[in-house]
């Protein structure tokens, strides 16, 4: 089965949206609007009108800590270091930062401190760099650690490499053993310590062996002409990933990925997670926002930012990351099937299709056709959603070890909905036969059985379903199976307690609440099932018949 390419991307963190209170207060009537202007704007991904808003308020009060946030992160947006420290340098001179005894808001003392420290780094000021970050100040929070890291990268180049390895020494090894060791690999790569490198490139993958630390590695061994090393490494690592994408990754690369300190620090942030926790989410954007301006080789921030910016619906934002992350880079593929999903999500499946069909990594790749056919499956163009599904297929049938799974699941998804249950069944089974107890499919075949009223298959179904309840006991559409299955059979006992459960996971899905109604006709609640069903027909999208629904409601079952 092939891995899925990029689960280390989305352990970094999860960030929120910040609901932020106005910034602005009573004794401050006199730009107000300038600063409920300059909130909304940014809360709705705005940052032009934003920036042009807050520059006017700063102008009248460069002390206002909340203005001085925004404005920070909008000119790491704009991937401008040089104006975000002006901005850094005044929240550092705020009274609440040179008291003791008071504390900034959001603590922004440490978003100012990131940020100086990488634009002294930036333009070689090494001790004003190392400096700052030995001082990074998260009040009540532990930061020892990335303030070391980053310390440490103040100095990695060739004449002052062993400070820097000495004071990454310096992180307790036992608690943090892999990102100091990923670390010391990096810092010794960029000052040309080929075989510290090596070694320690091999104790990281032993410990974590993670794709991006992967193509770091292979660009290491590219560079320094260690095809068998590479060979060997291919053979170990990448065993399991899709034949395609490795074919990418391991295509030759002589570029450095980290060609000075300021990448490094860059990767640091991108390892905060294994540094320090209990940060707030503005401060996750923050760190996010500047590793992806600071890097120039390293996409990796750059993806996990458009991502993230994908999330909150800034969109446009998101796409233009995503585009800026070259073809040939290891990313590309899911980078462009990020932006289908994006016009996909947006309600826009035309421009998901004709962006898809015209994209030369994706269109003819196995996850381009599923993604394609799934474009079409939304549109009910079930023939077309068919043909591309099995061109899919075709594209992995020199691959015996691929699961083919998917596939033929969404096949016989199609089928189902072309009425034609000969060939539906025949697709759905041979989903099992690549993958025997996925839940998913058990659901659906079982389930489907119920519906049609397939009465000698009633057995089977109910095994696929408990099959498929062991391993989901706390999904809604496996719990309407299961009770509906109860309700077939006459045991509504049973089947009222599994849809009572179902209701309360998902009590807006007209099926559940169609067959919730039913079930509770069959056990005497009358008034209870005629609610049920009004329900289903509020919240109807067009999944149910809803004259059946009003029938119901006039003459019950």
């Amino acid at each position: 089965m092939a891995k899925f390419i990029l689960n280390t991307l989305f352990i970094f963190f999860f960030i929120f949206q910040s609901q932020s209170n106005a910034f602005f207060k009573r004794e401050n009537s006199s730009n107000s609007g300038d600063y409920l202007i300059a909130n909304i704007s940014i809360n709705q991904n705005d940052y032009i009108t934003s920036h042009e808003y807050l520059k006017k308020i700063y102008k009248l009060n460069p002390q206002k800590v909340g203005m001085l946030e925004k404005l920070i992160f909008i000119e790491i947006m704009n991937g401008n270091l040089t104006s975000a420290n002006k901005y850094a340098d005044d929240i550092m001179r705020l009274e609440c930062v040179k008291s003791l005894y008071s504390r900034c808001q959001n603590n922004i003392e440490f978003q100012a401190q990131l940020v100086s420290g990488a634009y002294n780094l930036s333009i070689n000021r090494l001790s004003k760099s190392s400096n700052i970050f030995k001082n990074l100040s998260l009040k009540n929070i532990s930061q020892l650690n990335l303030s070391r890291m980053l310390d440490a990268w103040s100095w990695a180049d060739k004449k002052n490499y062993k400070k820097s390895i000495k004071i990454i020494d310096s992180i307790n090894s036992n608690e943090y053993q892999f990102v100091t060791i990923f670390h010391k690999a990096l810092i010794y790569d960029l000052v040309d310590e080929v075989e510290l490198a090596e070694i320690y490139f091999d104790q990281s993958l032993m410990l974590n062996n993670e794709i991006y630390i992967l193509n770091l590695y292979l660009s290491f061994l590219d560079r320094n002409n260690k095809i068998e090393k590479k060979e060997r490494v291919i053979k170990q690592y990448l065993s399991g990933y899709d034949q395609d994408f490795i074919k990418r990754i391991i295509k030759y690369k002589p570029q450095r990925i980290v060609e000075n300190k300021l990448e490094g620090v860059a990767i640091a942030l991108f390892n905060t997670h294994e540094l320090i926790s209990g940060i707030s989410d503005n401060q996750k954007f923050l760190i996010i926002s500047l590793a992806s301006a600071i890097s120039d080789n390293f996409y990796e921030n750059r993806f996990i930012l458009a991502d993230t910016l994908a999330t909150i619906s800034d969109h446009e934002t998101a796409i233009k990351l995503f585009k800026s992350i070259p073809s040939e880079n290891y990313l590309a593929e899911i980078t462009a099937l990020k932006i289908v999903n994006i016009y996909s999500m947006n309600g826009d499946n035309e421009k998901a299709i004709n962006f898809l069909t015209n994209n030369k990594l994706i269109k003819n790749s196995f996850q381009g056709l599923m993604s394609l056919g799934n474009l079409y499956r939304y549109k009910s163009q079930w023939n077309k959603a068919i043909d591309v599904y099995k061109q899919a297929i075709n594209a992995k049938k020199n691959e015996p070890d691929f699961n083919l799974w998917d596939s033929y699941y969404k096949i016989g998804m199609c089928y189902e909905r072309k009425k034609d249950w000969k060939k539906a069944e025949k697709y759905l089974l041979k989903a099992l036969d690549y993958s025997s107890y996925q839940p998913d499919v058990l659901n659906y075949l079982g389930y489907t059985y119920l519906d049609l009223d397939i009465s000698n298959k009633f057995d089977d179904a109910k095994n696929m379903l408990e099959q498929a309840l062991k391993q989901k006991p706390d999904d809604a559409y496996v719990l309407d199976s299961m009770g509906w299955y109860f309700f077939k059979v006459g045991r509504f006992n049973e089947s009222l307690q599994l849809f009572q459960y179902a209701i309360l996971i998902d009590p807006s899905d007209p099926t559940i609440n169609d067959h919730f109604g039913d079930v509770l006709w069959k056990s005497g609640k009358f008034s209870q099932a005629r609610y049920q069903w009004r329900k289903a027909l509020d919240v109807n999208e067009n999944q149910l018949s809803p004259d059946k629904i009003k029938k119901k409601l006039i003459l019950g079952i």
